[in-house]
């Protein structure tokens, strides 16, 4: 699956229009995301210096927060919620796409196994 595809399904999912963009950020930030609910719209942002590899990872753990997590981080940030958890399972999550598509070809023709 490419990033338009997983793009494209992500959209209908949550019902908002979703894009990428990369910008260079610092080494340790992999990603975040805006999500604009009144305008109906979301911007996934990619560290533009991480590999290839590590943007994909970082596209699959922001997209799990916008399947999964609709409140934010920050409203949970504000709560007793663990968020090594609301992390860790967005990592498992990211890890589980990676690995399938990784394991669906020899992974230098796909979009995210580079």
């Amino acid at each position: 699956m490419d990033e338009f595809d997983a793009l494209a399904k992500l959209e209908e999912r949550v019902s908002l229009e979703v894009e990428t963009t990369r910008v260079p950020m610092s080494p340790d930030m992999w990603g975040f995301t805006y999500t604009n609910r009144e305008l109906r719209r979301c911007r996934i942002h990619l560290n533009s210096r991480l590999p290839r590899f590590w943007q994909g990872f970082a596209l699959f753990h922001e997209i799990h927060h916008l399947l999964h997590d609709s409140r934010g981080c920050y409203f949970w940030s504000q709560t007793n919620a663990n968020m090594n958890a609301y992390e860790y399972q967005a990592d498992q999550f990211a890890w589980a796409v990676l690995m399938r598509e990784w394991g669906e070809g020899d992974g230098e023709s796909e979009e995210f196994g580079k």
